[in-house]
């Protein structure tokens, strides 16, 4: 019996620890919003970039209007990251807490420079 019970304090350890390493994943969850200079013109073709704990990087592109949509992120912490040739660039923290909900659209402002 004693045996039996260690080893499932064993796989819950590593149930638990697995779902730790999950949290920055590929999953359902997005992330949307829009870029605009300090005019408050669109800014189109910005590079918006994650990273997940394995080192993949989920990406895309502001469209002509400044939109974008960062699909494909699991739930927990993140940082994007937006960058363009001749702005400075931007870091964020996104956290999906429920990757099915739809979030409000962010709004990120890029101000010109390096």
């Amino acid at each position: 019996m004693r045996v039996a019970h260690v080893v499932w304090v064993a796989v819950a350890i590593v149930a638990v620890s697995a779902s730790a390493g999950l949290a920055q994943s590929r999953g359902l969850g997005r992330v949307t919003g829009v870029v605009l200079d300090d005019s408050g013109a669109p800014v189109a073709n910005v590079e918006i970039k994650t990273t997940t704990l394995g080192g993949n990087a989920i990406q895309c592109q502001s469209d002509a209007k400044g939109k974008w949509t960062l699909g494909g992120v699991g739930r927990g912490e993140w940082i994007v990251s937006f960058t363009k040739a001749g702005f400075e660039t931007k870091r964020i923290k996104a956290i999906i807490e429920r990757e099915i909900d739809r979030s409000e659209p962010v709004k990120i402002t890029l101000k010109k420079g390096a």
